[in-house]
């Protein structure tokens, strides 16, 4: 798996708890003051030898992990997500899936003209949506999660 915005490990944690025995999460956070309260939760949730966090731009670290991915989480620069879908899917195994969390950005993807961050949210939901070597679901809990399995 590949998690892109650790922020404090939650969610590599939870995505961590339910990797295969032989499994591995690679994690890459930007920000090195999360950073460290992230190493210090996946180490107290006993889960460091199954976690890689990576410091750094993800557009630099990821394409050097060469590696074929299950499932990509995406949590982070939400500018940066049209460039992220485009990195990461040619590294997803056919049949695994993607995850982009806040993709209704409190609802502003749907009214909000003057909001930047919804514009490029609106323009990844609609690159995804006509993008034909995927299949997307958007479920609007919360903040929008968009569920993309790679075909």
């Amino acid at each position: 798996m590949l998690e892109i915005g650790t922020f404090t490990g939650y969610g590599a944690i939870c995505l961590a708890q339910g990797l295969a025995p032989d499994g591995r999460l690679h994690t890459v956070e930007v920000d090195d003051e999360v950073l460290v309260i992230a190493r210090e939760f996946i180490h107290k949730a006993g889960l460091a030898d199954r976690i890689t966090l990576h410091h750094g731009d993800a557009a630099r670290i990821v394409p050097q992990l060469q590696e074929t991915f299950d499932l990509v989480y995406l949590d982070a620069g939400k500018m940066n997500y049209i460039h992220h879908y485009n990195m990461v899917l040619p590294m997803i195994r056919p049949g695994g899936f993607l995850l982009a969390d806040n993709v209704l950005w409190d609802g502003k993807v749907l009214h909000d003209a003057k909001d930047a961050t919804a514009q490029v949210l609106r323009e990844f939901n609609d690159l995804v949506q006509a993008d034909e070597r995927v299949e997307n679901l958007l479920l609007p809990l919360r903040d929008g999660m968009m569920v993309v399995r790679k075909r």
